[in-house]
């Protein structure tokens, strides 16, 4: 029990931390925004984060990074909680696999040389038009593939994404 206290601390710890830093290199109110969805989510979650959450939890921050509105952003509270996860289908990859496959293709629209979802002129006013902006060419059945070689699966990762 104890453990548990101490990891959902030093979680807050950390995304404090970041939320502190950010705002010190921006005037921009979106970072701040991202960390307090994340916060949110640990303060209402009675446990600590295991390690699908924690990746979870990346994939939403990342994303959450080119909403510039603040009507509508993604939702890491629902997207990430245990049951949400417990319900993914397992012909897709187990949980860590889907999450990761979500975490490095929303990392692809991030980091994308050309149009980088989170500068603000590439940005989106809701969570709706970053998923199909930007997301979903980076995300789309046709180019992720899950699970080892032998028995890859190609998913359309867009719906684990919940806003």
């Amino acid at each position: 029990m104890k453990l548990n206290i101490m990891k959902k601390m030093a979680m807050l710890l950390i995304l404090l931390s970041m939320g502190m830093i950010m705002a010190g290199c921006k005037s921009e109110s979106s970072d701040d925004r991202n960390v307090d969805t994340a916060l949110l989510y640990l303060a209402n979650t009675p446990a600590a984060p295991d390690d699908n959450q924690t990746i979870c939890l990346t994939a939403y921050t990342l994303a959450n990074s080119c909403v510039t509105g603040t009507v509508q952003l993604f939702n890491p509270g629902r997207g990430c909680a245990q049951a949400t996860l417990s319900a993914l289908p397992a012909a897709n990859g187990t949980i860590t696999e889907q999450m990761t496959a979500l975490r490095e293709c929303v990392r692809k629209a991030v980091n994308d040389p050309i149009q980088p979802c989170n500068l603000p002129q590439f940005s989106s006013a809701t969570a709706g038009q970053v998923v199909s902006g930007y997301i979903k060419a980076k995300c789309d059945a046709a180019d992720v593939t899950i699970a080892p070689a032998t028995t890859a699966t190609k998913v359309n990762l867009t719906g684990l994404l919940i806003y």
